[in-house]
């Protein structure tokens, strides 16, 4: 039986993009000592590109029942995501990321992860899955065992079967994994079953295994199954490949230094608003269209990066 796409008796058109993850504070330390707070987490970032977007995102993600948590809450609620799906945990801790974005495009982060990791069955099964025209995910829901990784399978099931679409933004953070070997074993497998995939060169070179050019790391990805991928290459932009339709972009403007986190999560969060609003088979009908959408993703990520941290509209005092 093939995907469903939502182009059907109008299923998955006009529904509400998903964000399932991790919603956490990212400390961007930079030099002298000094530091800045943000609000963050891939998922969560995309989510605040989306609002942007004009879309309604519902971001499933829990954070800790302390000031921090409340601070989160409180910024995602002033951007326009859909916050019932957040919980609040009690007796946990809101996680945290210290990033170091001065290192350039191999910026490196370190977690100290506790109440994103408590996503449950039952928050996630109070969900209408008929409301979720894309569900977008990463790899920071796969690592370990915890609450969410059981969370995730349900609600990945249940948007499938309500005719909605999958989406994995890969996301690797080197620290959280045991070896790349681990990482490329689990995530492939998560490749083949999405319907569309967003990659760096650097995951998807891991994924595949082996080191080409972007739009061959697209094409290998793609014939792993997922309708729709995306590889992007920094500075060199990005190429993008859904059968017979392939997009080749390049940045307006160099991306580099601080201003380089959280935008892929920009273009991840236009993206996934479009195939919501429109489904996917109207996205990569043309590569007219393809092109349009990438384009105002990455135009999103390129004015993003001219500030640290992921480009959030509205960040409440803290």
């Amino acid at each position: 039986m093939g995907r469903l796409d939502g182009q059907c008796g109008g299923r998955g058109v006009n529904r509400q993009p998903a964000f399932y993850g991790e919603f956490l504070v990212d400390v961007l330390l930079g030099k002298a000592r000094s530091a800045s707070y943000h609000p963050g987490g891939a998922p969560a970032n995309s989510a605040a590109s989306a609002a942007g977007s004009g879309a309604r995102p519902l971001l499933i993600s829990s954070v800790g029942a302390d000031g921090l948590g409340k601070w989160l809450l409180s910024c995602a609620e002033a951007e326009g995501i859909d916050t019932r799906a957040i919980s609040v945990v009690e007796n946990a801790a809101t996680s945290i990321a210290f990033g170091y974005p001065d290192r350039g495009t191999n910026e490196k982060f370190e977690f100290i992860r506790d109440a994103d990791l408590q996503i449950t069955d039952e928050q996630v099964l109070a969900l209408d899955p008929a409301e979720i025209g894309v569900l977008v995910y990463g790899s920071l829901s796969l690592v370990g065992e915890s609450p969410m990784t059981s969370s995730l399978k349900i609600i990945k099931d249940q948007v499938r079967s309500s005719g909605g679409l999958i989406m994995c933004d890969v996301n690797y953070r080197e620290s959280l994994w045991e070896s790349e070997a681990q990482f490329a074993g689990l995530l492939r497998p998560e490749v083949a079953r999405a319907d569309i995939v967003k990659a760096n060169v650097v995951e998807a070179e891991l994924i595949v295994g082996s080191v080409e050019p972007p739009a061959r790391l697209a094409a290998l990805l793609s014939d792993l199954g997922p309708r729709l991928v995306v590889v992007t290459a920094g500075s060199a932009g990005l190429v993008a490949y859904a059968g017979n339709t392939s997009v080749d972009l390049k940045v307006t403007r160099q991306l580099s230094g601080n201003g380089l986190v959280g935008t892929g999560d920009a273009l991840v969060g236009v993206l996934a608003s479009a195939v919501s609003r429109e489904g996917l088979t109207s996205v990569i009908a043309t590569t007219e269209r393809l092109t349009a959408v990438l384009r105002e993703g990455m135009l999103k990520a390129e004015a993003g990066a001219s500030a640290q941290g992921a480009d959030w509209r509205h960040v409440a005092e803290l």
